[in-house]
């Protein structure tokens, strides 16, 4: 039956979502090292992120789903584990298509993080206290793709690139034990047997749902973005303008706060009673459009091989207004999206999870099949996406705004 949630603290559930963000991003400046290393192609190298994501979206459905059978807890526990073993699976690998393997398996268990992180934040916490008890860990949870680069470029540069999996299983070790002590259950229907939830029903009332469907594809698109950047940007960087690995994680430790700078923003405009809706258009208008102006700077020569210095300061200039636009949206995307979906909240949070994870894989494979070797790529990439999800978001505002009122 239904017993009384004891609410966790907000630094759990912070650390349950960090290091699988940290993961994502971690050995991305080793990228250009593993495709030497592993005498493979680049595509094949930036495929390895893509297929993280994919056993990410995939574990998000499986832990998900469980999580409303067997407990939030449990489900944490296991995922983790499973993470803790495929960190060492990758660290033994000693072929492309072994790391591959052992990545999704790494995603499949890291995902547990999060979507076991909202919803948690969801069981526990209510109305204008979950918006901003969203912006609070979106906020703090943004630091973990900065730490990874800044943590992956000082292995890469001083190390074995392969060091940054050890680092990953220690950091779970710690994790597990952690959450064995710390973490309450807060499943509010736990222990009910007759509390049994059928998953093709709320997918098919999640399907048909506009406000659903349009954070989904709006999330997928925004976080496919930043996995193109940990993708790409380190032949972007360190291959085409001849940055060393750890100046790479500099800048994205640099560019990173500016995105815990959108989410501070976005908690104060909630709290002055700036509707979740109004924030998203400004956040993924502004991505565009910074987006559209790095492409035209390449197109102009202003970004280009010839004058590294200025083309590093202009893109390093504009990764801060995208990751600006990263961390003012995902906050407010996530809040409104799942509003009408408490009492199913572990499924729900399953399937909109496994709906964003599974655009932001295509989405960041698309990145490898989009890859030219040029200073273009990238950002004409970014303007595509963005320029989809803004119309998308135009096209379902109305709707938005009444799921909202």
């Amino acid at each position: 039956m239904s017993h009384t949630i004891k609410k966790p603290s907000v630094w759990i559930i912070v650390l349950i979502g960090i290091i699988p963000q940290i993961s994502e991003a971690i050995y991305s400046p080793a990228l250009p090292e593993i495709a030497a290393s592993l005498r493979t192609t680049i595509p094949l190298t930036e495929y390895t992120l893509a297929i993280y994501l994919f056993g990410f979206a995939c574990g998000v459905f499986l832990w998900g789903t469980r999580s409303d059978a067997i407990g939030r807890r449990p489900a944490v526990l296991m995922g983790y584990s499973l993470f803790a073993v495929a960190c060492i699976g990758c660290y033994f690998s000693k072929s492309i298509e072994a790391l591959l393997a052992w990545r999704f398996v790494q995603g499949l268990g890291g995902s547990v993080g999060s979507v076991m992180g909202q919803t948690i934040a969801r069981d526990s916490f209510r109305g204008k206290e979950r918006g901003v008890v969203f912006s609070t860990v979106g906020m703090v949870i943004t630091i973990g793709p900065a730490l990874g680069p800044v943590i992956g470029g000082v292995v890469v540069q001083n190390f074995h690139w392969s060091l940054v999996f050890i680092i990953l299983f220690l950091s779970s070790l710690t994790i597990l034990f952690t959450i064995f002590i710390k973490l309450p259950e807060t499943h509010p229907d736990f222990g009910n047997r007759h509390n049994r939830i059928r998953w093709p029903a709320v997918a098919a009332k999640m399907l048909t749902d506009p406000q659903v469907m349009t954070c989904g594809f709006a999330v997928g698109c925004i976080i496919g973005i930043t996995f193109c950047l940990y993708s790409e940007g380190p032949f972007y960087f360190i291959d085409i303008l001849r940055i060393s690995p750890s100046q790479y994680g500099s800048i994205f430790l640099t560019t990173c706060t500016v995105a815990v700078l959108g989410g501070y923003i976005s908690r104060a405009m909630n709290k002055k009673g700036h509707t979740p809706v109004d924030l998203i258009q400004f956040s993924i208008l502004l991505l565009m459009i910074s987006s559209f102006l790095m492409t035209m700077c390449t197109y102009t020569g202003l970004i280009s091989v010839e004058n590294p210095r200025q083309s590093i300061i202009l893109s390093v200039g504009f990764l801060f207004f995208i990751n600006f636009a990263f961390g003012m949206s995902i906050p407010n995307l996530l809040s409104l999206s799942l509003t009408k979906y408490g009492h199913t909240a572990g499924t729900a949070g399953a399937l909109f999870g496994f709906l964003y994870y599974i655009i932001t894989s295509a989405i960041t494979y698309g990145m490898g099949l989009f890859h030219n070797g040029t200073l273009t790529a990238m950002p004409l990439y970014f303007t595509i996406i963005a320029s989809l999800s803004f119309s998308v978001f135009l096209f379902n505002k109305k709707n938005l705004e009444h799921d909202h009122s």
